[in-house]
């Protein structure tokens, strides 16, 4: 018997769409990790950019005091031939002369590594930063902000994707017993002593022990489902107990700061100012000495 038809199963619409949701959440699930990622890559070649600043700006400070300070051998020296410095003064002064030239070299090497840094996450070579630091002197937002900011974080927004995408597979399987209806029709070519035959078919899953299955799958991605959702949850109170940490953070470096500009950079402009008076006290003494650099 020869036999040709056109077969077609018909899927119920409740299928499709919690088909086409789950679908929908997998393509949101993957574009948030692809965030993530990109936002970490960004926020590590952040960091490395600010410590390479830092690193130089550091270097610079290290050698200005070198500078500074080999100055001021020639003006302990006088003042022990003068009498008004003891000779374990210029000994001093050697000392932390080497100190600072140790802090030099280890300022040469915290700025080699953050162009290594560099170069693996941007694959250039950095030799040095363009571009002003960041203001320190505020938060680029108010407290509450911040804290309102935290659910738009990559991670977070990650996160409440593979909730999303949890309870999508979850309605999936919920509608999974739902039978499909399949329609068949055919035309059959018998025998030379049979007429031929025309027919239609129907086809219809039978839901022998199919519940029972079901239900195993919905219940396994509810509990996806809210095993998701804890994640979220968690993730949420991570980030708002870091945030708290780094805004009280902040304000204590911002206390300390402000106290620096206020208060103790004053003290030493003055203390500069009276060793430049003995400077120029034992200069007379002293012909061949260079005066030191004074703090801007």
């Amino acid at each position: 018997m020869q036999r040709v038809g056109v077969m077609q199963d018909y899927v119920s619409s409740t299928k499709r769409e919690r088909k086409a949701d789950s679908i929908t959440a997998e393509a949101r699930q993957t574009a948030a990790n692809a965030d993530v990622i990109r936002a970490r890559l960004q926020r590590e070649t952040a960091q490395a950019w600010l410590a390479l600043a830092l690193a130089q700006k550091s270097l610079r400070s290290v050698q200005t005091l070198i500078s500074e300070t080999s100055r001021q051998i020639d003006v302990q020296k006088a003042g022990v031939s003068s009498a008004s410095a003891s000779p374990s003064s210029v000994l001093d002064v050697q000392l932390a002369l080497n100190a600072m030239k140790n802090e030099q070299d280890n300022a040469r090497r915290d700025v080699q590594i953050a162009q290594a840094r560099l170069l693996q996450l941007t694959g250039k070579e950095v030799r040095d930063i363009s571009g002003p630091l960041p203001r320190i002197e505020r938060l680029p937002a108010d407290e509450a902000d911040l804290m309102a900011g935290i659910k738009l974080h990559p991670e977070v927004i990650q996160a409440a994707r593979e909730a999303d995408l949890a309870k999508a597979k979850s309605g999936q399987s919920e509608v999974a017993a739902i039978p499909d209806v399949g329609v068949e029709v055919y035309y059959a070519r018998r025998g030379d002593d049979y007429d031929d035959m025309v027919g239609v078919m129907f086809t219809v899953d039978m839901p022998i022990f199919q519940g029972k299955r079901q239900d195993k799958d919905h219940a396994a991605d509810v509990s996806r489902t809210y095993e998701a959702n804890d994640r979220l949850t968690l993730l949420m109170r991570e980030h708002q107990a870091q945030q708290y940490q780094l805004i009280s953070q902040y304000n204590a470096a911002k206390a300390i700061y402000d106290r620096q500009q206020s208060e103790v950079l004053p003290l030493l402009r003055k203390k500069v100012s009276l060793v430049n008076a003995q400077y120029r006290a034992a200069a007379p003494r002293c012909l061949n000495c260079s005066p030191p650099a004074a703090i801007s």
